[in-house]
C-alpha cells in the first residue's frame, strides 16, 4: 500500500500458505511446488478460482495434483448441475457467480463437460491418441459428431486431462494391457466367469459401443445363471458381478480393478480385446 498508494493499509489481511497435495509418487521433473502455472495446467481457471472462493483467505489448504483431482473436478461438475438446474443454494450460487466471473469478464470453463475420471482413463489407456479419445469420448455426447469440434467443446478441461496424465500420473496407477490371452489365469475362474467370458467376447461385434457394453457386462452374470436380464441384484447377484468384473480386468490388464470395462475395452479397440477374452482352442481343452 506504501509503495503504490502513498499509504498505509487500513488493516492487516493475512493469507495462509497453499501447499501441493497428492504428491507422494509425483517425479521431481513435474515439479513439487504448488504454483498458479502448474495448477492451470491440470485444472480450469474457473475450478481453480472455485477452491481459494470457498475458504477464507486464512485457510490453509492443498491443492491435489493426485487421484484427489479427479474428486475435485467430480465436486465442480456436481455444483454445475445444480447451477443448470436452478437447485444450488445461495452460498453455492455466490462462489459459482466469484469462480465464472470477474467484474469485467467470464472466467473459462468446460461447458460441454464430460467426467474428467472418464477422461483420464481413455487418454492414458489409449497412450493419449487424441482421434481415439474423441472418437470414445463422443460416444457420451451423440449430438457431437464431429470429432474437430468436439475437441474444441471439450477444452479447456481436454488439455488439462492430457497434461494430469503425462505429467502427473505415476506409472505403477496406469493401466498396463496384457499382450496375450492369459489361459493360466482363466483356467482359474469359476466355471460361470468362464461362461460369461466367452459369451462377452462372442458378443462384441454386435454390442461395440459404450451403452451397449455397459449393459452387457451387468446382464451376462445374471444370464450365465440363467435369469431374466430385468431381475433385481441382490448381495449373491452384486458379488456374482463384481467377480465377473474382477476376472475381465485380471484378462484385460492383469489387476482386479482398473478403469470402467466399457470404456477399457473401447480404448484398447475391437480386435485386441477379442485376442484377450477368447480362449485359445489348446486352453478350452486343458
Amino acid at each position: 500500500m506504501q509503495k503504490v498508494y502513498g499509504a498505509k493499509a487500513p488493516q492487516f489481511v493475512g493469507y495462509a500458505f497453499v501447499g501441493m497435495g497428492g504428491r507422494s509418487k509425483i517425479s521431481s521433473s513435474a515439479g513439487t511446488t504448488a504454483t498458479i502455472d502448474s495448477a492451470l495446467n491440470i485444472i480450469e481457471p474457473a475450478i481453480l478460482r472455485w477452491l481459494y472462493a470457498r475458504r477464507a483467505n486464512n485457510q490453509a489448504f492443498d491443492i491435489d495434483y493426485g487421484q484427489g483431482l479427479l474428486r475435485m473436478y467430480e465436486e465442480w461438475d456436481a455444483l454445475v448441475r445444480q447451477i443448470n438446474k436452478g437447485a444450488a443454494n445461495e452460498s453455492n450460487q455466490n462462489l459459482f457467480k466469484r469462480a465464472t466471473r470477474t467484474s469485467t469478464e467470464e472466467i473459462v470453463y468446460t461447458h460441454k463437460a464430460v467426467s474428467f475420471p472418464l477422461l483420464t482413463s481413455v487418454i492414458d489407456v489409449t497412450q493419449a491418441n487424441e482421434e481415439q479419445v474423441l472418437r470414445i469420448i463422443s460416444q457420451t455426447l451423440p449430438e457431437m459428431e464431429d470429432l474437430e469440434s468436439l475437441r474444441s467443446e471439450l477444452e479447456p478441461r481436454f488439455t488439462c486431462a492430457l497434461n494430469w496424465v503425462n505429467n502427473y500420473l505415476p506409472d505403477d496407477e496406469r493401466t498396463h494391457i496384457n499382450s496375450t490371452f492369459d489361459s493360466e489365469s482363466f483356467d482359474q475362474f469359476s466355471e460361470l466367469d468362464q461362461a460369461g467370458v466367452r459369451m462377452l467376447a462372442e458378443r462384441l461385434d454386435t454390442s461395440w459401443n459404450l451403452t451397449e457394453l455397459s449393459e452387457l457386462m451387468y446382464s451376462i452374470p445374471k444370464v450365465v445363471r440363467g435369469l431374466a436380464i430385468d431381475t433385481p441384484p441382490n448381495d449373491e447377484l452384486k458379488q456374482a458381478q463384481r467377480s465377473f468384473f474382477i476376472a475381465l480386468y485380471t484378462l484385460i490388464c492383469g489387476k482386479d480393478t482398473g478403469p470402467r470395462i466399457p470404456t477399457l475395452l473401447l480404448s484398447i479397440g475391437l480386435e485386441r480385446a477379442k485376442l484377450l477374452l477368447t480362449p485359445s482352442t489348446v486352453a478350452e481343452k486343458r
